[in-house]
């Protein structure tokens, strides 16, 4: 969990290389190439918690809410694409 009086960005930077196993700087990428940092710095600042963005990086997906909370998970194995939707809901599939 992240408290978003820091700087979003960096917590999230953070979290990617924490569950990668790296420091930040070996990423390889920057958020800027995926996302708007000053958009998503701005949303950090609402006075509501009840907001979830989520995003794709090269190799995983960010999602970050309201909150503060920050998570990182891996596209692993599942050899989704990014920006696809994955859902283990067997009533979501046609």
């Amino acid at each position: 969990m992240v408290e978003l009086d820091e700087d979003l960005t960096i917590s999230i930077v953070q979290a990617i290389a924490r569950e990668r196993g790296v420091e930040p700087t070996e990423l390889g990428y920057t958020l800027q190439d995926y996302i708007e940092t000053d958009a998503l710095r701005l949303l950090a600042r609402s006075d509501t918690e009840t907001w979830t963005l989520s995003f794709d990086v090269p190799d995983g997906r960010v999602t970050v809410t309201g909150t503060g909370r920050v998570d990182f998970d891996t596209f692993g194995d599942t050899e989704v694409a990014p920006g696809a939707e994955l859902t283990t809901d067997p009533s979501a599939v046609d």
